[in-house]
């Protein structure tokens, strides 16, 4: 699936067509999503409750997103950001 809009001319993203590529969008300004890093993409993921009698329910783990002011294409735009992304140093944030 192309990128939507001119993201890909944007410098953006190269010619991917890959699903993983969603948190472009947002930055795109198209489609935004919940619940999702814009960095690498991380979301929520789903497991088990287990208790000690070892009965399990489903739940779901949310990524731990951070909203934040950062550097996109030299300009100044509001992200939500995963902690891994902020320590890794993936963020650029604005002087």
């Amino acid at each position: 699936m192309p990128c939507p809009g001119n993201a890909c001319k944007e410098g953006l993203s190269e010619g991917h067509t890959s699903p993983k590529v969603r948190h472009l969008y947002r930055i795109a300004g198209e489609n935004i999503m919940a619940k999702r890093c814009d960095i690498c993409g991380k979301g929520p993921m789903s497991g088990n409750n287990v208790s000690h009698a070892h009965n399990t329910t489903r739940r779901r783990f949310l990524p731990n997103l951070h909203s934040m002011r950062a550097m996109v294409n030299s300009s100044v735009k509001q992200i939500r950001v995963c902690s891994s992304c902020l320590r890794s140093g993936k963020v650029k944030k604005p002087a």
